[in-house]
C-alpha cells in the first residue's frame, strides 16, 4: 500500500486542502531579521550538548538551553549562532527544527484550470505575465482522491515576493482562476521521522518508514500496495494494521486533542478589577456613555430623534433614592458639521452652541404604531366609540367656543382610544424567519432539548454528582452554536443570490419594484419641530394648543411638537402664501389688471360688431402683463436692461410703494427658460438633478451582486433621460458644459463596471476614457444627443402641423444674421449638420470640442478648422468603437444631409472598405 504526502515536495509547506481568502503580503527587505528558530535535539545529554558546542569554537553567552521530558531546546540569540549548531549537530546528532522567517517561501493555491494544463506550463503562463516583484520557485498540482472537472495547483514564490502582485492576477490560461491560502491542518506531521509538530524540510532526525517503522533507506520499503494491511507497523504507536499517517491511530488522535485543548484554552483578560459597565448607544449615533451598572437609571430618548439630522446625542437620567425632587441628567451631544453653528474647541470636533432649559419636561420615548385599517372590524370600532365616547352635545341651544373645543377635543381623544383598542397593528416582521431550513430547524430542536437537560441537572440536589454530564452537555450545545452560525451564514448568502438571480433586467415593470422592495427600504415620514416667533400670526388658539408648546423667552420663539399642531401651522404658513398669488384680492395691481383687461373685451366685442380693425391702439393690449411684457420689451431690444421696466404697487397692509420682483428665468414643462434664452440653466440643473438620482439609486450601482449590464441598463433608464430632456432646444452649449456632462457620465459608468484604475499603472492611473465606453458598449453622451437630435428634426415632417414644418424650412442667410447676434434658433441645428459643423468624418462631436464661452453661442469655425489644425480639440476625444462605426447619417431619412461633402464622401469610402453599423 503505496502513501504519499501530497505536499512533501514543497519546502516548508504546512500540509492540508482546505483553504480560505488570502491577506495580501508584503515583505520589507529593510525590516530587522527575527528571532532564529529553536533546535529540538533527541537522545543527548545537556553537559554533552553544551561542551560539544564549545568545543566548536561557539560561545555560552550564545545560546540557551531548556531541558523538558522528551528532548532538548537550544535558544540562539543571533542568525549565525544557528546556523553554526546546525552545521555543528548534522549527521551527528538527531534534531529538528524550523524554517526561518525570511527564508520561508510563500506557498498559494491556485484554483479552477480546467484542460490538460500541466506544472510546466502553469509556471510558463505566470512567468510570461513578467509580474513585477514576483519570483516563481516551484509549481505542483494538488493530487485529489478522485478526478476532477477542474484542478488545483500549489504555487510557491520566493519570500521577498509580493503576494499582492500575483493574486491580481484573474485570468489564466484564458480561463477566470482563483486564489486561495492554504489552511494549516489538524497537525503537521513529518514525512521523514514520522513525528509531529515538524516537516521533512528542517528535520535531521533518523528516517523511519511510514509502513514498516524501520530505519531503512527511504524507497526500499518491502511492504507493497498488494499486500495485506496487517504487515503495516505505526512507528509512533507500535500497533499493527495501519501506517504512521493513519489518522485514526491513538498517537495521532492524543496529539490532535492536545493541541486543540492548547487552542480552547481560556487567556485571563487583564485589568479584570475593573468594574463592568453599560454601554448605551443609540440607532445612527457616534457618542456614548459608560456609567457603573449598580448605579440607577433610565435612558431619555426625544421623539424626534429617530431621524435628527441635526444633531446626535444620548441622555441618561440618574435615579436617586435620596433625592426624589432632584433631577440630574448626564447628556452625550454633538452636532454635525454642516448644520449649525459651531465655535472652536481644544479637540477635533466643534462644540455646539445651545441652551438647555430645565424647567420644560422631557418626553420619554415614543413608539411609533403602524395600523391596518383595511383589516378594521369597524361594527367593533363603532361599537367602543359608542360606548366610551361622552354624550353628545345638547341640539337646543347654542354652544360656546369653550364648550365646542371642549367637545372636539374629547371626541379626538376618544377617536384615538378606539383606533388604539379596535384596529389591528402591523407586526414587525421577524427577518430571520425567511432564512430558516430544515437544517437550521433541526439544530435549534436540538439545541432547546439540551438546555433543557441541563437546566434540570443544574437544579437537582446533588447537581456536583452530575458535573462529566453537565459539561458535555456544555460542550456540545457550543458546537451546535458554532454549527447554527455557519448554517445561517450559508442560509443568508443563499437567500440573498436567489432574489437577485429572480431580477430580470429585461423586464422594466418587474425589474424596478423588486429593486426598489431589496435595496430601498420604507422609511418613516416625520415632520421635524416647528420654531417660529412667538408674536407670529400664524400662533393662535385655533391651530396650536398652547400646552403642548415650548416658549423660549430668551429667544422669543415657541417650539411646536404635537404632530397636529405642526400640520396646521404648516398649512396656515402655505394659505398665507398662495392666498395673494392666487387671488390677489384688494391689491392695487389686481384692480389695474382687471380695468384693463375689462376695457379690451369692450373694444374687441365692437370690433367684431362692426367689423373693423382693433388698430394700434389695441395691439398694446395683445402684450402679457407684469413679467411677461418685461421679457417681450428684452426680446426686442436685448440691450435694455431689466431696471428700466420697474413696477411698483402697495403694500396690502402698509399702503406703501413696493417694487414687483422680476423673474429672471421661467419654467415650462420642465423646461428652465433664462431671460437671455442662454438656456444655460436648465443644462446645469438637470445635470444636479441627474447626480441626485444617481445618488438616490447609489445602490444600485455600487450593488457587488448586480452583472454590469442590467446597471448600465438602469443608467441609460433613470440617468440618461434626466441628462438629455429637452437636447433639441439646448443642443448648441459650449464644450466646458458639455465636458460636465461627460465627466458625469465616466463616474457613473466606472461605478456601473467597477473598472477605476489600470493594472498596466500598478493601479496608480484609471483606465483610458476609451477602454471604458468600449467595456459599457453604449454611445458617448454627446454623440448620443446628436442622434437624438437628428432623430426629432427628421420626424418633424410626419407631423400633420404646417407650423412645426415651417420649422425645417430656414434660410441660409437668415441663419447667418442670426449666428452674428448670437441669438441661435433651435431649428439652425439642420443648417449647421449640412455643413458639417456638428460631427466630422471620424464622428468626433466637433461643435462640444470647440473653445467659446458658455454665453457665446455664434459657430464661428468652418468643417475644415480641425483638419487643418488651425483650431485644437478641447477635452479628450475619445470615443468609443460603436462611435467610430455609426454611419446612421449616411441614411436617408436625414434629407438635409443628402448632399455631398469631404465628410460625408470620407464617411461612404469607410463604410465601402468594409466596416459596418452597429447602432
Amino acid at each position: 500500500m503505496e502513501t504519499d504526502n501530497a505536499f512533501a515536495a514543497l519546502d516548508g509547506a504546512a500540509e492540508g486542502t482546505t483553504s480560505q481568502s488570502i491577506p495580501s503580503r508584503r515583505v520589507n527587505m529593510n525590516a530587522p531579521k527575527s528571532k532564529p528558530p529553536p533546535i529540538f535535539i533527541n537522545g543527548v545529554d545537556i553537559n554533552d550538548t553544551i561542551n560539544k558546542l564549545t568545543t566548536e569554537g561557539i560561545d555560552k553567552n550564545l545560546f540557551t538551553t531548556y531541558v523538558n521530558k522528551t528532548n532538548l531546546n537550544i535558544i540562539s540569540k543571533n542568525h549565525e549562532t544557528y546556523d553554526k549548531i546546525k552545521v555543528c549537530f548534522k549527521n551527528k546528532v538527531e534534531f529538528y527544527t524550523y524554517t526561518k522567517k525570511e527564508d520561508k517561501p510563500i506557498t498559494i493555491l491556485l484554483k479552477n484550470i480546467a484542460g490538460i494544463f500541466t506544472e510546466q506550463l502553469i509556471q510558463s503562463e505566470i512567468n510570461y505575465l513578467n509580474l513585477l516583484q514576483v519570483k516563481l520557485i516551484k509549481v505542483k498540482k494538488l493530487p485529489m482522491k478522485s478526478e476532477q472537472e477542474k484542478k488545483h495547483f500549489i504555487v510557491q514564490i520566493t519570500p521577498d515576493s509580493l503576494l499582492k502582485n500575483l493574486v491580481q492576477v484573474r485570468r489564466l490560461c484564458c480561463q477566470k482562476i482563483k486564489w486561495e491560502k492554504l489552511r494549516k491542518p489538524k497537525i503537521i506531521q513529518c514525512t521523514r521521522c514520522q513525528r509531529v509538530g515538524h516537516s521533512a524540510s528542517t528535520c535531521d532526525m533518523f528516517y523511519r518508514c511510514v509502513k514498516c517503522s524501520e530505519n531503512h533507506a527511504k524507497g526500499e520499503c518491502k511492504i507493497t500496495k498488494e499486500d495485506d494491511k496487517t504487515k503495516l507497523t505505526c512507528a509512533n504507536c507500535g500497533q499493527k494494521g495501519h501506517p504512521a499517517n493513519y489518522q485514526g491511530c491513538p498517537y495521532l488522535k492524543i496529539a490532535n486533542q492536545e493541541r486543540q485543548h492548547s487552542l480552547n484554552k481560556f487567556q485571563r483578560p487583564r485589568n479584570t478589577n475593573r468594574p463592568p459597565v453599560d454601554r448605551f448607544i443609540q440607532p445612527g449615533l457616534l457618542y456614548t456613555i459608560a456609567i457603573r451598572n449598580n448605579i440607577k437609571h433610565e435612558v431619555i430618548s426625544h421623539p424626534s430623534s429617530v431621524n435628527n439630522s441635526t444633531i446626535e446625542f444620548t441622555i441618561i437620567k440618574l435615579l436617586s433614592s435620596e433625592d426624589q425632587n432632584g433631577k440630574t441628567f448626564i447628556v452625550s451631544i454633538y452636532a454635525t458639521p454642516d448644520n449649525k453653528k459651531t465655535v472652536d474647541y481644544d479637540s477635533d470636533h466643534r462644540a455646539l452652541l445651545f441652551t438647555v432649559q430645565l424647567r420644560s419636561t422631557i418626553q420619554l420615548k415614543q413608539v411609533i404604531k403602524k395600523f391596518n385599517f383595511k383589516a378594521t372590524n369597524w361594527s367593533q370600532f363603532s361599537k367602543f366609540l359608542a360606548k366610551n365616547c361622552n354624550p353628545s352635545p345638547p341640539d337646543d341651544r347654542n354652544l360656546s367656543n369653550t364648550e365646542i373645543d371642549y367637545l372636539v377635543e374629547t371626541t379626538t381623544k376618544s377617536i384615538r382610544e378606539a383606533i388604539v383598542s379596535t384596529v389591528p397593528q402591523f407586526k414587525k416582521q421577524d427577518s430571520i424567519f425567511k432564512y430558516l431550513n430544515s437544517r437550521i430547524k433541526k439544530l435549534q430542536n436540538n439545541k432547546s432539548s439540551l438546555i433543557t437537560k441541563l437546566h434540570i441537572l443544574q437544579r437537582q440536589h446533588q447537581s456536583h454528582l452530575h458535573q462529566q454530564e453537565i459539561q458535555n452537555i456544555k460542550q456540545m450545545i457550543k458546537l451546535i452554536k458554532e454549527e447554527l452560525r455557519k448554517e445561517f451564514s450559508k442560509s443568508i448568502t443563499c437567500y440573498w443570490s436567489n432574489q437577485l438571480r429572480q431580477v430580470n433586467h429585461r423586464d422594466p415593470n418587474a425589474f424596478f419594484p423588486k429593486i426598489n422592495r431589496m435595496l430601498r427600504p420604507k422609511q418613516n415620514i416625520e415632520i421635524a419641530n416647528q420654531i417660529i416667533k412667538s408674536d407670529s400670526d400664524l400662533i393662535t388658539n385655533k391651530t396650536v394648543q398652547m400646552n403642548n408648546a415650548f416658549s423660549d423667552p430668551i429667544t422669543s420663539t415657541t417650539t411646536i411638537t404635537n404632530p397636529i399642531d405642526k400640520l396646521n401651522v404648516i398649512g396656515k404658513h402655505y394659505q398665507k402664501i398662495n392666498s395673494p398669488r392666487y387671488l390677489n384680492i384688494g391689491t392695487s395691481l389686481k384692480n389695474i389688471i382687471d380695468h384693463t383687461v375689462n376695457n379690451m373685451k369692450k373694444k374687441l366685442e365692437n370690433s367684431e360688431k362692426t367689423g373693423t380693425s382693433r388698430g394700434s391702439s389695441a395691439d398694446r393690449f395683445g402684450k402679457a402683463f407684469a413679467d411677461d411684457f418685461i421679457a417681450y420689451l428684452i426680446g426686442t431690444n436685448p440691450r435694455k436692461q431689466i431696471a428700466d421696466f420697474q413696477l411698483q404697487t402697495e403694500h396690502p397692509d402698509t399702503k406703501e410703494l413696493i417694487n414687483v420682483p422680476h423673474k429672471n428665468e421661467v419654467k415650462y414643462l420642465g423646461f428652465h427658460f433664462d431671460y437671455l434664452m442662454k438656456l444655460n440653466s436648465h443644462v446645469i440643473k438637470q445635470l444636479d438633478k441627474a447626480k441626485k438620482a444617481f445618488q438616490a439609486n447609489s445602490r444600485i450601482f455600487y450593488s457587488k451582486h448586480l452583472y454590469p449590464k442590467a446597471k448600465i441598463i438602469c443608467y441609460q433608464l433613470l440617468i440618461r433621460p434626466i441628462l438629455t430632456y429637452g437636447s433639441p432646444v439646448w443642443w448648441n452649449i459650449n464644450a466646458a458644459t458639455m465636458e460636465k456632462m461627460r465627466a458625469f457620465e465616466r463616474k457613473c459608468l466606472r461605478a456601473c463596471c467597477s473598472q477605476y484604475r489600470s493594472r498596466e499603472s500598478n493601479f496608480k492611473k484609471f483606465i483610458s476614457n476609451k477602454q471604458l465606453y468600449d467595456l459599457a458598449n453604449i454611445p458617448r453622451i454627446d454623440n448620443f444627443i446628436i442622434k437624438l437630435n437628428r432623430d426629432y428634426f427628421c420626424n418633424l415632417r410626419d407631423i400633420e402641423n404646417s407650423d412645426l414644418k415651417l420649422i425645417n424650412d430656414m434660410d441660409p442667410i437668415k441663419g447667418e444674421k442670426y449666428n452674428s447676434s448670437g441669438y441661435i434658433f433651435p431649428n439652425m441645428f439642420i443648417h449647421y449638420d449640412r455643413l458639417d459643423l456638428i460631427q466630422n468624418h471620424n464622428n468626433i462631436p466637433i461643435v462640444y470640442h470647440y473653445t467659446r464661452r458658455s454665453n457665446d453661442k455664434r459657430i464661428n469655425y468652418t468643417a475644415d478648422c480641425f483638419t487643418n489644425k488651425r483650431h485644437n480639440f478641447n477635452y479628450s476625444t475619445d470615443i468609443p468603437l460603436r462611435d467610430q462605426l455609426d454611419f446612421t447619417r449616411l441614411n436617408d431619412k436625414y434629407w438635409w444631409l443628402a448632399e455631398e461633402t469631404p465628410h460625408r464622401k470620407h464617411l461612404r469610402k469607410r463604410l465601402k472598405t468594409g466596416w459596418t453599423a452597429i447602432y
